[in-house]
Order: structure tokens, then sequence, then C-alpha cells
């Protein structure tokens, strides 16, 4: 065990290789987005918004839209409003609330996500040769875990900071 590694238990070492491959993994996924994109004079961001909706199968608030992509509120909304711009979102009435707008791709929006989740398919499909599927659904499946495990962490981390400015 190296230094930086002299005080991590074996799983807080095996965590820790982790997230700073999922860095690496993060800005190669991120790149390969803005290649497929560049094409549809698009943004990985905003390809992901759409995505989200569409996942959703229905109108969304910003802030679900944000909380479900694991980002902030303001990020989302200034893609929302230059999607919205663009012509490919649209703001519809919120039944549930008189201020928070509900988002939904336009039919421009939903045609340019069709483009690109066939131009992902095939960028999938290349790289897929030299990958298993199986192995790649256990990876997925240690990535969900890993999410879950964070997720309750931070809102254990929220509690008690509640509670301590409570007191």
């Amino acid at each position: 065990m190296d230094d930086a590694n002299a005080s991590r238990s074996a799983a807080g070492a095996a965590l820790t290789r982790l997230v700073l491959e999922s860095f690496r993994l993060n800005a190669r996924v991120l790149a390969a987005g803005d290649r497929i994109t560049r094409e549809f004079g698009t943004t990985t961001a905003r390809w992901s918004l759409l995505s989200q909706l569409e996942l959703a199968g229905e109108a969304r608030t910003v802030a679900q839209v944000a909380r479900a992509l694991g980002l902030k509120r303001q990020g989302i909304q200034r893609l929302a409003d230059a999607l919205h711009v663009e012509g490919l979102l649209e703001f519809l009435p919120n039944p549930g609330h008189a201020r928070a707008m509900l988002v939904s791709p336009t039919a421009s929006g939903r045609r340019l996500l069709e483009r690109l989740n066939r131009r992902q398919a095939q960028w999938a499909n290349r790289l897929g040769v030299d990958l298993e599927a199986r192995a790649l659904d256990r990876a997925a499946a240690g990535l969900l875990a890993l999410r879950t495990v964070l997720e309750a962490d931070e809102v254990r981390l929220r509690r008690s900071r509640l509670r301590a400015q409570a007191a």
C-alpha cells in the first residue's frame, strides 16, 4: 500500500481507485458525446436534458430534471431556456405549482433526440464489439450501487447539518 492509501481500508482504497477511474471515464464519455452532438449543432448537456425528459415519459419541472441528473437547478434552467429559444423545448403550465413550469420537448426536440439516439446507438454498437454485455451490466450495477450509497450519504450529511443548525 502506498502512502496515499496508508489510511484507507481495502474497500476505501478500491473506492478511491474507482472514483479516479470514473473521472477519466467521464471525460472520455463527454468527449464522445460532444463528437456525436457536434454534427447536430447541439451539446452533450442539452442532449442529456432532452434524454432525461424522454426517460421520464412526461413533462417535468426543471428541478425534477436537475435532481434526476444530479445537477444544480440553475444549470438545468439555463439549458432549458436555451433549448426553448431554439424551439426544442417548451414550457407548459404546471397544475401542481403556479411558478414551477413543466418542460417538455417540442416535435423538433423529439426529432433531434431521435437522430442523436440513432448516432449514439451506432457508437455504442461499434464500441460494444470489444466488450461483453454481461461485464457491462455488472459494471453498471456496481455504479448504481455506488451512486445509491453516495445519495444516501448526502441525505445523512444534509440531515446532520440541519440538526446542527437547529441546535
